[in-house]
């Protein structure tokens, strides 16, 4: 039987990962950030704007990112393509239908439906990383 300690350990341990994460609803980013800590992970932002996002990138050592399709009425594309140009794996997040709003050089890319829950977040950071 795990003990107390154990038991409260999250499922998917991020320790020692860099996720950036790009959302402009406030709530949300500081739901995805508590998320992605309690799992271990140290959270780049998370920045609610494109200039923002776009200059975060060029933070040394990111693993992975979570990046929200519509920032205010722009969309994410030029962080992403930032972000594929520095082998860095992303996710969309968007309350909007992928097929819709994804241009095709994205197709491939994980998208996570809004509203989304916290297993399906940290479900998808792993896939990201390759982990177990």
């Amino acid at each position: 039987m795990p003990s107390v300690a154990e038991a409260s350990k999250p499922a998917l341990s991020l320790k020692g990962q860099k996720i950036l994460i790009v959302e402009d609803q406030f709530l949300i980013a500081m739901e995805l950030q508590e998320s992605l800590e309690k799992a271990g992970a140290t959270v780049v932002g998370p920045v609610g704007r494109l200039d923002r996002a776009l200059s975060k990138v060029e933070d040394d050592g990111l693993n992975a990112a979570l990046l929200d399709v519509d920032l205010n009425g722009e969309r994410c594309w030029p962080v992403a393509d930032l972000l594929s140009r520095a082998g860095v794996p992303f996710a969309f997040t968007t309350g909007f239908s992928a097929h819709i709003v994804v241009p095709e050089r994205f197709a491939g890319r994980p998208v996570v439906a809004k509203p989304y829950r916290e297993g399906e977040i940290l479900s998808a950071i792993r896939k990201l990383l390759s982990l177990p």
